[in-house]
């Protein structure tokens, strides 16, 4: 009984592990692809923004409006709707009409200078 046990745990240990790579092996560049084409999409909802995403397996950066995507901005909204849905899955917001208290710091836009909910 003990030997089938043994055996697999002694073949794995055998294996050779993948080689590492050289030291002065650079790695692959990164490959950008610009798609300003695209930025009609911003446009047609009369909005300014870029898009930028890496893919991390292939080591792969698509732009859309590059140009823009190189200024310091300030993100959009997007976080609120990640925090939000993790808000409802957990269970710590109930619902739509749930309230989130102002925190009385004035953020210089009257209209989120008080208590909200997700509606």
């Amino acid at each position: 009984m003990r030997a089938h046990l043994l055996l697999p745990l002694l073949l794995a240990c055998g294996q050779s592990p993948a080689p590492a790579p050289l030291p002065d092996q650079e790695p692959p560049a990164a490959t950008h692809e610009l798609r300003d084409d695209l930025a009609h999409l911003y446009a047609d909802q009369l909005v300014s923004g870029s898009f930028i995403m890496h893919d991390l397996g292939r080591d792969h950066w698509v732009y859309i409006d590059s140009a823009q995507a190189d200024v310091g901005t300030l993100p959009a909204s997007s976080f609120k709707i990640f925090s939000s849905l993790y808000g409802l899955e957990s269970g710590v917001v109930k619902d739509a009409d749930f309230v989130i208290p102002w925190d009385s710091v004035d953020y210089g836009r009257s209209v989120i200078n008080r208590d909200l909910t997700l509606r």
